[in-house]
């Protein structure tokens, strides 16, 4: 896993963000397509670039390396702005989470109607 090796949708996220129409378009058209054990590729090829790649932690408080548990994907339609509460950003999203190995585990859509959570074990 190398979440340096993901290309992103866009480097730097201009505040406020509205995806534009063609691309959002393509996740909400594609995005229940996800299913556990997808490769990161496999959801690129679904759903296009993220917008964002994050490293996911075993325990919060610690961001050592041997505390990386995976890596996820965000896919934003809309974020009013970069930094505050999920209430205070306005968003609407959809963050899709790997293991280490980089197949997806669960992924879940914040404000996304019709969107079918990928559940967790």
């Amino acid at each position: 896993m190398n979440i340096d090796d993901v290309k992103l949708f866009q480097e730097v996220i201009p505040y406020p963000y509205t995806a534009s129409e063609k691309r959002k378009k393509v996740i909400l058209n594609t995005m229940n397509a996800l299913k556990k054990g997808m490769s990161e590729k496999q959801v690129i090829e679904l759903l296009t670039a993220p917008d964002e790649v994050n490293l996911t932690y075993k325990w919060v408080k610690t961001k050592s390396e041997d505390n990386v548990s995976g890596f996820s994907f965000v896919y934003i339609l809309k974020r009013d702005k970069e930094k505050g509460s999920e209430i205070e950003k306005g968003e609407k999203l959809i963050r899709i989470y790997f293991d280490t190995l980089g197949k997806l585990i669960w992924a879940f859509g914040h404000n996304i109607e019709n969107f079918k959570n990928v559940e967790r074990e």
